[in-house]
């Protein structure tokens, strides 16, 4: 088996991100995922604190299987905290991490694996760890990081796996166009999960059994910086609609004056069965912008999940953001135009594109086939 060791952003979720949909979907791979590390002090010594909170902010985090089988054996290691990043604590921290990486790869029998890397805040860590290969996901901008450690990275990446046009571009001025080896890599969805939840719905969700009037949903993760005034306009406007967020989301990133009105629906976290099993019986999705959204010509997975139903989608937008879906959504720019848009969906949605039209587009974006072509390119390289 390939070994593969992943210096990741986010931890291993439930409701999986884009790093574990490319790296669950990789055949005839050994992984061990490290999960970024928290800050001191432990406040997570208090009892109500999640065990898994508490298991990252161990001196000793235990480490556990998430998937083992035909496709890949992946074993998440939760990196030890360390103090928050200041002059002094960097150089502590960048030993204290790679004291930790070098022994998990003595006690899991790692001898020069390939190194997936999905943020710049590794960086300083790449020049003393024994890889044979560097395998650079660039998903987002993240200024909390200087353009230095972005540059180290770039130069020393054998393979980049960009997410968007304009994320190439950033990384083209970085690197001689020659030796930059560099693939474009959008998000995705799992779009025969939520193609398939309408055919294989169970019983009606409890949370949606009595709701008379349309739903207007949305089925996803949740941005930080999301603009909910367009939703809150519509809510108002619109008593007769019924509004549900459902999938990864925080209720206490929605506005409280959004969660208090009678028509908005905010359900707690769910896994990605679930939330396409409600999104089975919505009569149109929605999609609200994030003002400071770093990278605005990334598709949101969750705009693709929505297209995999068929049904009809509002896609709010920024000004001078770039146009997206503009012939399969219904496009708004403003609180009014998100109320019309949303109209329009409902009552008239004979003068959009057709169900198909929406799934087949929506296809083209399926983890599956995008984990394929990663795949693909990995073994080009030698890598797989």
């Amino acid at each position: 088996m390939k070994q593969i060791i992943c210096l990741a952003s986010e931890p291993w979720l439930r409701y999986p991100h884009r790093t574990q949909q490319l790296l669950s979907r990789l055949t005839d791979a050994e992984i061990l995922y490290f999960e970024p590390p928290l800050y001191l002090p432990a406040f997570s010594k208090r009892r109500n604190a999640p065990r898994a909170v508490r298991n990252r902010y161990s001196k000793k985090p235990r480490d556990r299987k998430v998937r083992s089988g035909t496709r890949s054996t992946i074993h998440v290691c939760p990196l030890p905290p360390i103090w928050p990043m200041r002059k002094v604590a960097k150089g502590i921290n960048n030993r204290r991490m790679l004291r930790y990486i070098q022994s998990r790869l003595r006690m899991y029998g790692f001898r020069s694996p390939a190194l997936w890397v999905d943020s710049p805040f590794y960086a300083d860590l790449l020049k003393d760890l024994d890889v044979s290969c560097t395998i650079y996901d660039y998903f987002t901008r993240d200024s909390r990081y200087p353009s230095r450690m972005q540059d180290v990275l770039v130069q020393a990446a054998d393979v980049i796996l960009s997410a968007s046009p304009s994320l190439s571009k950033d990384l083209e001025e970085l690197r001689d166009p020659e030796t930059l080896n560099m693939a474009l890599i959008p998000d995705g969805a799992v779009c025969r999960l939520f193609s398939q939840a309408g055919d294989n719905a169970a019983d009606f969700p409890e949370e949606l059994f009595n709701i008379s009037g349309p739903i207007l949903g949305f089925a996803g993760v949740l941005s930080p910086g999301t603009d909910f005034n367009p939703l809150l306009h519509a809510a108002i406007l619109r008593p007769d609609w019924t509004f549900v967020l459902a999938g990864r989301l925080n209720a206490e990133q929605v506005p409280s004056v959004l969660r208090e009105l009678p028509n908005v629906l905010v359900l707690p976290c769910r896994t990605v069965a679930q939330t396409a099993e409600y999104a089975a019986h919505f009569d149109l999705f929605f999609q609200l912008s994030v003002p400071e959204n770093p990278v605005p010509d990334r598709i949101p997975p969750a705009a693709l999940n929505a297209l995999s139903t068929g049904k009809p989608l509002v896609l709010m937008t920024e000004p001078g953001q770039p146009p997206l879906l503009s012939d399969l959504a219904i496009p708004a720019r403003s609180n009014a135009e998100f109320a019309a848009a949303c109209r329009k969906g409902i009552t008239d949605p004979g003068n959009l594109q057709s169900r198909e039209d929406r799934q087949q587009f929506a296809a083209v974006f399926d983890w599956n086939r995008i984990a394929s072509e990663v795949a693909r390119i990995l073994e080009a390289n030698g890598i797989v």
